[in-house]
């Protein structure tokens, strides 16, 4: 909000930039109902907006909270990106989840942390692997010709790593083997490049 873009001391927004604030705000409104569409009809609103963290207890201060963090960037500009994150109480996530499974009930399970509890419920959820090599170069004449039952020669190699992903996002490395008749995925290490 003004000045010459390095962080400054924290202070309180003024009148103007709390406006400018929930402008950009209201424009998150639509994605996060889009969000919750598939499971429950939400009509999020912009109340207010509150500066004191502290001021802000909708949920117990002890209670486990889900934390997305996102990066938000403004191409064509010398502003540095800004980290928004938002936060979904265990207690509302356990209401999605019971709409997802309604055999399975919302209830957590006896004695379990609340930790323990979301894992217990995220274990239920499928989620989509994908396993991927490295990428090969082939002349585009292979690719012409190409007949079923024709074998290309990849670059990947067998002590190569490959790359497991969930929604496009690299999660761990492993290897390329069978189980049984099945293609198998060993899981050698997590990527830690964040």
């Amino acid at each position: 909000m003004g000045g010459d873009g390095r962080t400054g001391a924290s202070r309180v927004p003024t009148e103007i930039e709390l406006l400018v604030l929930g402008d950009f705000l209201q424009l998150l409104l639509a994605p996060l109902k889009d969000t919750f569409e598939p499971v429950a009809e939400v009509a999020p609103s912009l109340t207010a907006i509150e500066t004191n963290p502290g001021l802000v207890r909708v949920i117990p201060e002890m209670d486990m909270t889900l934390v997305l963090p996102y990066l938000i960037s403004f191409p064509g500009t010398d502003l540095a990106q800004v980290q928004v994150s938002l936060c979904y109480p265990v207690s509302m996530l356990r209401t999605v989840f019971a709409a997802l499974d309604p055999q399975r009930g919302s209830e957590p399970e006896e004695g379990l942390s609340p930790a323990a509890g979301l894992s217990a419920q995220l274990a239920q959820m499928g989620v989509e692997l994908c396993v991927h090599l490295r990428p090969s170069r082939i002349p585009a004449g292979d690719l012409v010709g190409l007949k079923p039952g024709d074998v290309l020669r990849l670059d990947h190699t067998t002590d190569d790593p490959a790359l497991g992903a969930v929604r496009g996002i690299d999660l761990f490395t492993g290897s390329i083997g069978t189980r049984g008749r099945h293609l198998g995925f060993r899981v050698t290490s997590w990527r830690n490049d964040d």
